[in-house]
């Protein structure tokens, strides 16, 4: 009987010690395949990005993918997911991001106003809080959730921030990957009405679907028109004006830039026109100097100095936008209206791809700095006048950078 107990004891011991190690093939397939992608991250990236190591030592670099690489057997792929983008947001650049396949998301559409975080859009199960602000997320006041996500967002500045997070946000791993909840449980969502009456909705996430409803407004102002063309110009020959949208610096195809240019031109040598208005709201970037045709064009006709040019910037305006935006004012004397932009005057540019071999994750990344200013500490173009823009002015359908254009006359 003694015999039988310490073999019994025995054989006690060897489990719990062989347990604690063992590891299935299943798990240890996902630890190699991650550790893969991270070495493959750690040398690709530096040898490819002009200056990978302007803002984080080499070392600090180092030492966070040995950390990372320690911790991956502990992690989950939403964590995992969240380690690899707070690494590369540490590199300080907000060309330079990870994108990953989005397995789930929030089943509503959020947009950054000045005064808050809303929903514009919403899948019709949560038509309710269409319009509404959001406040909280399990429980957490959106601001200090903000906070959070501030680590795993590459950006130049605050404002890219602020522009990015709601994007971030409709990722539903990344809450998992922050701890908000554990992968597949409900996450809270606390909304806003205009009178302060709040909802709670309850989601883990849906699959990408094209059954979203979009909230109705009074009326689409001119900038929100048109947004598949990358640049579209009306005449407004009341205000005696041309207003320029342009959503992306990339030409279009059906619509070469030269032509696109001399249509302007012969607007404005036909019809009265005092104002030139170009919007680089919302336009993410693509190649700079894609307009620089029209300015020396204007200038000439310019010569009374009776045209004045205004440029609308936001957040959201990035990258050769930016340029641009700058440029203009420069070369023509323009004004800038709005919010400050989300990329520095001076930048990194010029961005390529390549993928992790296993997850396939597609790294962004780049290989040129430009130099408009050649000022570190300028970490956007700000705009001359400062403008609002706010959730019942677009409920309203109000452009309120193009008010205050046309309420000075």
């Amino acid at each position: 009987m003694k015999r039988m107990m310490v073999v019994i004891k025995i054989l006690i011991l060897f489990l719990i010690v062989t347990g604690c190690s063992y590891i299935s093939p299943e798990k240890k397939s996902f630890i190699d395949k991650w550790e893969e992608d991270i070495r493959y991250l750690a040398r690709e990236l530096p040898s490819r990005h002009v200056d990978a190591f302007s803002r984080i030592t080499q070392g600090q670099f180092n030492n966070k993918i040995t950390d990372l690489l320690a911790q991956v057997p502990r992690l989950n792929e939403q964590q995992i997911k969240v380690k690899l983008l707070e690494l590369v947001a540490d590199i300080g650049d907000g060309h330079t991001y990870l994108q990953f396949p989005v397995q789930e998301s929030l089943p509503f559409s959020l947009l950054q106003f000045s005064d808050g975080i809303y929903v514009v859009g919403a899948d019709p199960s949560y038509s309710s809080v269409l319009g509404k602000k959001l406040i909280q997320i399990n429980g957490t006041p959106i601001d200090r959730v903000k906070d959070k996500y501030r680590s795993i967002i590459s950006h130049d500045n605050e404002y890219s921030v602020a522009a990015r997070f709601p994007d971030y946000l409709k990722n539903v791993d990344f809450l998992y990957g922050l701890n908000f909840a554990k992968p597949g449980q409900t996450i809270s969502f606390r909304f806003a009405d205009n009178n302060g009456v709040t909802e709670e909705i309850k989601t883990s996430g849906t699959k990408e679907n094209n059954r979203s409803i979009s909230l109705k407004t009074a009326s689409v102002p001119l900038f929100m028109q048109n947004s598949s063309k990358n640049y579209w110009f009306a005449s407004l020959p009341e205000k005696k004006a041309i207003y320029i949208k342009y959503n992306q610096c990339l030409e279009m195809a059906d619509k070469p830039v030269n032509d696109f240019i001399q249509d302007i031109l012969d607007q404005i040598t036909q019809h009265p026109t005092n104002k030139l208005i170009i919007d680089f709201r919302y336009n993410g970037g693509g190649r700079s100097g894609l307009l620089n045709g029209l300015i020396d064009s204007i200038d000439k006709l310019n010569k009374a100095g009776s045209l004045k040019t205004y440029l609308f910037i936001n957040n959201a305006s990035a990258s050769a936008a930016v340029s641009d935006a700058f440029t203009f004012k420069k070369e023509l004397g323009g004004i800038l209206i709005g919010q400050p932009t989300s990329s520095k005057p001076d930048m990194f540019g010029n961005v390529q791809t390549f993928a992790l071999p296993n997850s396939k994750t597609v790294v962004y990344y780049t290989t040129k700095k430009f130099i408009l200013i050649g000022n570190k500490k300028i970490d956007s173009l700000y705009p001359d006048i400062d403008i609002d823009w706010t959730m019942q002015d677009f409920l309203e359908g109000k452009d309120t950078d193009m008010d205050y254009v046309f309420l000075k006359d």
